[in-house]
């Protein structure tokens, strides 16, 4: 009977101790629920100890980081993260957020962080519930997609890349805010942070004016293309920009403006709320809502995107790159919209197809060994500042030029395109356009007429003899007196063609090499005029019409096409001779 009671006794105590057990557990959990501040929060980033390649084995991962429904992973190679790494990562109903881990991590402090992110979120979510296409990534690493220390936030479209001392910085809710309204406009995005914030910055509506920095504009947020003090002022601005819409026009509005689905006349709301007025939103007020939008590019400082096709920029010699400022990355991609236009009305007015859309443009590539353009299917590439003078005659490559099976013959594929850039499409202006009109074809022919260059002013040796000879063609013909005087550019191709006639006479080459080539001529000056003057031949002699060379161009060449250099060459030696 003792031996019974003591041991009904024992379940009893055993229970007990189990039950103790439990609430211990629950109690243990409970601490890591704590309130997080939800704005402006200063929690302290992971530690982070080494930049080396992380090990794919995680740390052990503490009950801190599981609490709060935190999952052991891996990150894959992808476009944005091309590198392997292992991470803590968990989905809410209102994002997806993801940790890079590596065993020098110190996990301690990011269930907290997590906490944070999600409560902000949420608590940003529950003021302006913004809609999105797809749910914002937030990845907090160490590194970025090069494995360089990621010292400043990124973003890619719906994913952000966001630095563990920018958390400790507290950058927290301004990025947080830029991720989840990754739709819209930065002024939009940055203003709404302001909002939030609370914060009210004493801003100087002087700096609307500016037309080099371009304040409020996308790319005025852009670190890369500003100082630290303009990128504050831009989103000083931003911020008391919103304020004053909220007050004026109410959060219908602002929502609208947030969700990029806005009718208001921006920059009539910036004038109205600033009193200031800049010369050129004064003839591109579209470029403050709904013309771009704007991300991080691996290897490219900024890709901007237009509806149509994607830009690439960066600055490979910043001190000497053209493309430096807000200012003159807008005046490119002004110019660019206006030549695609040009070309395709062009193409529209003459029943030719023609691509207008789904290009990459790359700008001061290093990629290539040029100095001007090129073009590789759907991708253009640019050198530093090779666009000035190229950019023209390199849309009409790509828009019009060969479509995968097209010919390969040089003459009619730089001949045909020359002439379009230089007389049928565009002309001189493109000098103007790009801030060169001294060395206009004009201008050359008469300084060398002139000798007021030599040949070390080419790059091409012997380039300066070429040129003496196409000027006493041209000079037959049409005049030079003339300061910036009007080129005759049939004259000045054909005056090409003789110089060209006269440079193989003097090294025994046939000069139908330029059509049917069986030497190299990349190095032989003005062989793209010399080509320009064939095709032209083929045009005004022959009566061969512009839309079957371009036909020809996009397809393949009859044989016939090249049957004519005789006949072109002698007209220009009888031309000559007249």
């Amino acid at each position: 009977m003792f031996v019974k009671k003591l041991s009904n006794i024992n379940v009893v105590f055993f229970r007990l101790l189990v039950v103790l057990g439990i609430v211990l557990i629950l109690a243990s959990c409970q601490e890591y629920s704590i309130e997080i501040p939800i704005i402006n929060d200063q929690t302290l980033s992971p530690t982070v100890t080494s930049t080396e390649e992380p090990p794919e084995t995680l740390a052990p991962t503490n009950v801190a980081t599981m609490s709060v429904g935190l999952q052991e992973s891996k990150h894959n190679r992808d476009e944005v993260l091309p590198r392997i790494f292992s991470t803590l990562t968990a989905e809410t109903s209102q994002a997806i957020i993801t940790f890079e881990v590596g065993k020098t991590t110190d996990q301690s402090d990011i269930g907290e962080i997590y906490d944070s992110m999600v409560k902000t979120i949420e608590k940003v979510l529950e003021r302006f519930p913004i809609k999105t296409a797809e749910k914002p990534e937030f990845f907090i690493l160490e590194r970025d997609g090069s494995g360089k220390l990621l010292e400043h936030p990124q973003f890619y479209g719906k994913r952000t890349l966001i630095p563990y001392s920018a958390i400790e910085n507290g950058q927290l809710l301004e990025i947080l805010v830029k991720g989840i309204a990754y739709e819209s406009e930065p002024w939009v995005a940055y203003g709404l942070a302001g909002l939030l914030s609370g914060d009210q910055v004493e801003v100087d509506l002087g700096l609307i004016q500016d037309t080099d920095k371009l304040f409020l504009t996308g790319i005025s947020f852009e670190e890369e293309y500003i100082t630290d003090d303009d990128l504050a002022a831009s989103k000083a601005l931003a911020g008391a920009f919103m304020r004053y819409i909220l007050a004026n026009y109410g959060e219908d509005v602002l929502m609208e403006l947030i969700e990029n689905s806005s009718n208001l006349d921006v920059y009539g709301a910036l004038k109205a709320w600033s009193g200031i007025t800049n010369s050129y939103f004064d003839l591109h007020p579209e470029v403050l809502f709904g013309t771009y939008s704007y991300s991080d590019a691996p290897g490219y400082f900024l890709r901007v995107y237009d509806g149509n096709s994607n830009f690439y920029f960066r600055m490979d010699h910043p001190l000497i790159s053209p493309l430096k400022d807000p200012g003159t990355i807008y005046s490119f991609l002004d110019r660019y919209h206006r030549a695609t236009e040009k070309i395709s009305n062009f193409a529209l007015d003459n029943q030719i197809d023609v691509i207008s859309s789904g290009f990459n443009i790359y700008t001061n590539s290093t990629d290539y060994t040029f100095r001007g353009g090129m073009v590789e299917g759907m991708e253009i590439h640019f050198g530093q500042d090779g666009w000035r003078l190229t950019l023209e005659h390199e849309l009409i490559h790509a828009m019009l030029g060969s479509r995968g099976s097209g010919t390969n013959e040089k003459w009619l594929r730089e001949g045909l395109t020359s002439l379009f850039a230089d007389k049928v499409i565009f002309g001189p202006e493109i000098f103007e356009m790009a801030g060169y009109p001294e060395v206009s074809y004009y201008n050359i022919l008469r300084d060398v007429k002139d000798n007021v260059v030599d040949d070390s002013y080419f790059r091409l040796s012997g380039a300066f003899d070429f040129y003496k000879n196409a000027v006493g063609y041209y000079t037959k013909f049409a005049s030079l007196e003339e300061e910036n005087g009007e080129l005759n550019y049939d004259v000045y191709v054909d005056s090409a063609a003789y110089a060209w006639i006269v440079y193989c006479e003097e090294r025994q080459i046939s000069p139908e090499t330029a059509i049917k080539p069986t030497i190299p001529l990349h190095r032989v000056p003005m062989i793209y005029e010399v080509y320009a003057s064939y095709v032209n031949f083929l045009i005004e002699q022959k009566g061969i019409l512009i839309t079957d060379l371009v036909h020809y161009y996009q397809t393949e060449i009859p044989k016939e096409l090249t049957e004519y250099t005789g006949e072109w060459l002698d007209y220009i030696r009888g031309n000559w001779e007249e």
